[in-house]
């Protein structure tokens, strides 16, 4: 049998405690996102911030979730302006690609 890896919570989630540390089974249950699509969103990840569990529709969070994270409000605004490209070369790389040739 292999070891079951656990990453780091860093963060104010109402759900987790930070600096504890958790499965990606319990990460996917807490941000209501399927198990695979969590850890696509965490490969080589040494911790889990409040980003991470963002939903898949992040503008059907109830209002008072954003209460709770006054840091990390999720809301219409912020699925428009969140970049999906996470690492700055992921960013560059784009840029280059969309030129027209």
């Amino acid at each position: 049998m292999g070891n079951i890896k656990k990453l780091l919570f860093k963060g104010m989630h109402p759900e987790l405690v930070n600096g504890q540390s958790y499965t990606y089974e319990h990460f996917a249950k807490v941000a209501g996102v399927g198990y695979k699509c969590l850890y696509s969103r965490l490969y080589g990840r040494n911790y889990v911030t409040d980003m991470d569990l963002r939903p898949l529709q992040s503008h059907n969070t109830p209002k008072e979730y954003g209460s709770i994270l006054a840091c990390h409000t999720w809301s219409d605004e912020t699925d428009r302006v969140y970049s999906r490209f996470e690492k700055p070369i992921d960013q560059i790389s784009q840029k280059w690609l969309s030129r027209a040739l």
